[in-house]
């Protein structure tokens, strides 16, 4: 992750219970799903899907379930389903990969 925003206070996310608590922002349409690093507080991540019917919300937790090896049903979008700003539910167990990809 080569275009993290200096200055940012890490880490972005917040844990509550079993539950991360991440904010990120997505850019559809783009050419492959990729993490393009941290804006504003918030994990950018790139989708390679249109934000139509879903699909993008769709590819977003097929995309981080790989990078975090857990299983999509583990990942919840809990606000921002229409938005390009979204919140994402991770499972606790995602946590040491999440800091991996922060930290890269």
């Amino acid at each position: 992750m080569s275009n993290l925003v200096a200055n940012t206070e890490l880490p972005i996310y917040s844990i509550v219970g079993e539950i991360i608590k991440l904010p990120v922002v997505i850019k559809p349409q783009a050419k492959t799903n990729q993490i393009l690093g941290i804006i504003n507080g918030r994990l950018k991540i790139a989708i390679a899907a249109p934000p139509v019917d879903g699909k993008a919300n769709i590819v977003l937790i097929t995309f981080m379930s790989e990078m975090l090896s857990v299983k999509k049903r583990d990942i919840v979008i809990a606000s921002g389903l229409t938005n390009h700003l979204k919140m994402l539910h991770l499972p606790l167990q995602a946590l040491a990969k999440l800091d991996a990809i922060i930290d890269a």
